[in-house]
């Protein structure tokens, strides 16, 4: 069943927001440990293990932007192509 136009753009919109909350609530998160931390007196490993968490969380959420960017449909046809 081919798709309208107006449903690929819903679908591409919905994605949009789904990609922004991703960003904005790893973003959130990340000030609220700065915030709870900014006291504590942490090792230069636990540091670096905090650092590459929040360096590898960016880094997916930029993978599923991409990946939904390149592919927007939800519901891709079965085997790949497109109606």
């Amino acid at each position: 069943m081919a798709r309208t136009l107006a449903e690929a753009l819903e679908s591409v919109r919905t994605t949009r927001g789904l990609v922004d909350s991703i960003i904005t609530d790893r973003a959130e998160m990340k000030k609220r440990l700065d915030e709870v931390l900014a006291d504590v007196n942490m090792t230069p490993e636990k540091q670096a293990q905090i650092d590459e968490i929040f360096e590898t969380s960016a880094k997916e959420a930029a993978d599923i932007a991409a990946a939904l960017h390149s592919n927007p449909d939800p519901n891709p046809a079965p085997g790949g192509s497109t109606p």
